[in-house]
């Protein structure tokens, strides 16, 4: 009997909802669920692969107008359950009055624009604003030391002043006051040092230079034990002698010769001078080197500052000296430890630094042609330059030039070592392409016992990683991400190095695999089963409990004497990889709070949200302008998240009021705020129509998987009654963020409550509608701070 013979009928399928295109949807250019949902744009068909082609398949029919390469990508994207996507559509740009910058696909901003909850969250926070910011403008009257900290804190401090006298206890009153003005009067202090400008620089220069023997004495010991193996781009002979010659010419001439590279050497003492007081101001172990009280009685803050004044005057733009470039790197690495200058993952000032470092790296010739054919570099032209640089070859014959040579190529080596390292992890804390494009796979370098040297053997797995997301961040495939990491951390794992370096790049690597996770389990789940969507759920927060107990024993156990001076520098990679943690938490929590009928977790949840939240402010607030800055936000999102039933439901209630009273016009550009108003007109303005129905349709979410995961919790990781005699998180800004909620919790318990689908002509004709001008400080720092500071008219 002939078999049957089947029709080969072409399958049409949807690339944003993978529907099949049915009857009804012939002759239309978009599928009927993307025109209801606001996504006709980006709707287009493409031919499914049919069962011979298998999952795999390469084949890239094309469809009529269309093109041929994108629709393979469609395909893959469509059928391919092991691929996420890292910028969730769009790429974020960022700005402010004084910069631009783009969001790195495994930032922390990543994380926030990602998810479409704290997306909403940001959105309502900027609306709350516009309403209120007129209204603190008015009553904001601070004092002429807080003059130099942002106007948006300013009304945060007068809100808290006038809080604090209500307060019920004197002790914990008294208490209060003391702890609020002593930091926001140091930060202050701190800003204002950190950001003068010198009329007189070489003056200023003269002032600031540390005595002779303070730093060749007591900093230069300090600064070649515990800074140097951190960053080793010097000869520590040659810096020696040059700081040396420095003191010596002063003293003689009694100023500062430009000729001789005077200002560089200047502003690597200064900067050096500041290293070291850092390190021993972070020092946590209990064992405390009184030979360093000297060192922190100077007042290290401006040497930054004046180090920047100081750099540009050699023509640093038109030309470059090896000191000059040493210095660079100098500074970079100050930038990102310092507590006030510190710029974390954003890099706004690191991106351009970096930039400059790496340019000047190949004016200078370190590259790596060093490691390559290091024998073929020749420095006799260099002789009789600037001394600073050409002291290694100074009253030497000529049979010991190739001496000479090969330590300078040494020292070249070094500086590649770390550049190339620090280019490659700031690429893999925010997914941002790499400035160094290349990368080779040298032999065992043994000759240097350097961390960053060893590190040059494991580079090319970090730029095939980087490589592999950035070429696409849209469609990256864990298939060949996770044994790259794997292999990576494998490889890592071979060095029984045990310095805060390897500290830092363990933190790193388990960062980008927590981004790489969140972006796949708030992707679409039309391609993963639910099986799968509940292990990256499971995952995610397990991931978070393991760095939680990570940062736990790094701040309650002490570090060991080897290690305890390194703080400085791994605080700060602690502090994003918390602020990331909050973050990613924070939209588990809005998920739940909801979306889901099941909300046992909820208070678990919150309650280590709680915990993780005064770990971060108690042991980072007190010192990081950045983390203090962020305390009021905090605050308040966990008030929002503790005193609502459905916070989503709070803020979708809100927009939409103020959307139909058209005070939101400008706001309707926002792709998220456009789609709920595009869908409401579509609607026709229903009065019975649920809000919380249109959002879960934007924003489907599986609940099931709360069942059975309070059991990742049963065991208490934070100690017991931590904080108990003053908790910066819980005191800190309680009486303004209490003020800036408690209309949101009566409007939570009579919505939700009561009218669970409360239409939108209902809420705006409605003249008891809660107040939510007081809800000022719900958004990201940056965009609070910034938009405040615009404000005319301020001190």
């Amino acid at each position: 009997m002939v078999p049957l013979k089947k029709r080969q009928r072409q399958t049409l399928v949807c690339s944003n909802c993978k529907r099949r295109k049915s009857r009804c949807d012939r002759g239309k250019p978009a599928c009927g669920n993307c025109i209801r949902l606001g996504n006709r744009e980006t709707c287009h068909y493409f031919i499914a692969p049919s069962d011979k082609g298998g999952e795999g398949s390469d084949s890239s029919v094309e469809s009529p107008g269309g093109n041929g390469v994108l629709e393979r990508w469609q395909f893959v994207r469509a059928q391919s359950c092991g691929r996420v996507d890292l910028t969730a559509g769009r790429t974020v740009v960022f700005g402010k009055r004084s910069a631009v910058y783009v969001a790195g696909v495994l930032s922390t901003d990543a994380v926030r624009y990602r998810d479409l909850y704290l997306e909403l969250l940001s959105v309502f926070s900027h609306a709350a604003i516009k309403k209120t910011v007129s209204q603190l403008h008015a009553q904001a009257q601070v004092g002429a030391q807080e003059s130099s900290l942002p106007n948006s804190m300013k009304r945060v401090i007068r809100m808290e002043g006038e809080g604090m006298l209500q307060e019920p206890s004197p002790y914990i009153l008294a208490k209060h006051k003391k702890v609020h003005q002593s930091l926001v009067d140091g930060f202050a202090q701190s800003r204002f040092e950190g950001r003068q400008q010198f009329a007189d620089v070489e003056e200023a220069a003269k002032r600031h230079l540390v005595e002779r023997y303070m730093f060749l004495q007591k900093v230069w010991p300090a600064f070649k034990k515990h800074v140097l193996p951190l960053v080793p781009i010097y000869d520590d002979r040659m810096l020696y002698a040059a700081a040396e010659r420095l003191y010596d010419d002063y003293q003689r001439r009694g100023k500062f010769s430009a000729k001789n590279g005077d200002f560089i050497t200047v502003a690597t003492i200064l900067l050096i001078t500041r290293l070291v007081y850092l390190a021993i101001r972070f020092d946590k172990c209990s064992i405390v080197n009184v030979k360093y009280n000297r060192i922190l009685e100077l007042d290290t803050e401006p040497y930054a500052a004046l180090a920047y004044e100081l750099l540009p005057r050699d023509k640093l733009l038109r030309k470059v000296t090896l000191p000059q470039l040493q210095c660079l790197i100098l500074l970079r690495f100050h930038n990102w430890c310092s507590p006030m200058d510190g710029d974390g993952e954003s890099l706004q000032y690191s991106n351009v630094l970096m930039g400059t470092i790496y340019a000047c790296c190949k004016e200078v010739g370190a590259s790596w042609l060093c490691f390559k054919n290091p024998d073929k570099y020749d420095f006799a032209k260099a002789r009789g330059s600037n001394p600073r640089f050409t002291m290694t070859f100074a009253e030497m014959e000529a049979g010991e030039v190739d001496s000479a040579n090969e330590s300078v190529v040494k020292l070249y080596q070094q500086i590649w070592a770390v550049v190339l390292h620090w280019d490659r992890n700031l690429s893999l804390l925010t997914g941002l392409e790499p400035i160094i494009g290349t990368s080779m796979k040298p032999g065992p370098i043994s000759s240097y016992n350097n961390w960053y040297a060893d590190m040059l053997s494991l580079d090319y797995l970090k730029w095939q990683l980087l490589t592999r997301i950035n070429e696409d961040p849209s469609e990256v495939n864990l298939e060949e991400v996770k044994p790259i990491i794997s292999e990576l951390r494998q490889r890592l794992g071979q060095f029984t190095s045990e310095s805060e370096l390897v500290f830092e790049q363990e933190l790193i690597l388990q960062l980008v695999e927590i981004s790489i996770l969140h972006a796949a389990f708030i992707g679409p789940t039309s391609n993963i089963s639910g099986a799968e969507h509940r292990r990256n759920y499971q995952e995610l927060l397990e991931r978070i409990i393991h760095l939680s107990g990570i940062f736990i024993t790094y701040f309650h156990d002490p570090p060991t004497t080897t290690h305890q001076y390194g703080r400085f520098y791994t605080n700060k990679i602690v502090e994003v990889a918390m602020y990331r943690v909050q973050q990613i938490l924070t939209g588990l929590i809005l998920r739940i709070s909801s979306a889901c009928q099941d909300q046992s977790l909820k208070p678990t949840l919150l309650k280590f949200y709680k915990n993780l939240c005064s770990l971060y402010f108690n042991e980072l607030g007190y010192d990081y302008y950045q983390v203090f800055k962020r305390l009021f936000e905090a605050k308040v999102k966990y008030k929002i998240l503790e005193q609502t039933d459905n916070p989503v439901f709070i803020m979708l209630r809100y927009l939409f009021a103020e959307i139909q009273n058209g005070n939101m016009e400008k706001m309707k550009s926002q792709e998220l705020i456009g789609l709920i108003y595009g869908e409401y007109k579509k609607l026709g303005g229903e009065h019975d129509f649920d809000m919380m129905d249109l959002w879960n349709q934007i924003v489907p979410t599986q609940c099931e998987h709360n069942v059975g995961l309070n059991s990742l919790f049963a065991t208490e990781i934070f100690p017991t009654h931590q904080y108990s005699d003053y908790n910066l998180f819980v005191s800190f800004y309680d009486y303004a963020s209490n003020k800036l909620t408690e209309d949101t919790s009566q409007a939570a318990e009579n919505s939700i409550s009561h009218t669970p689908a409360t239409s939108i002509p209902d809420l705006c004709k409605a003249e008891t509608a809660p107040h939510f001008d007081l809800l000022e400080g719900i958004l990201d720092p940056l965009d609070f701070m910034t938009y405040l500071d615009n404000l005319p008219g301020e001190i």
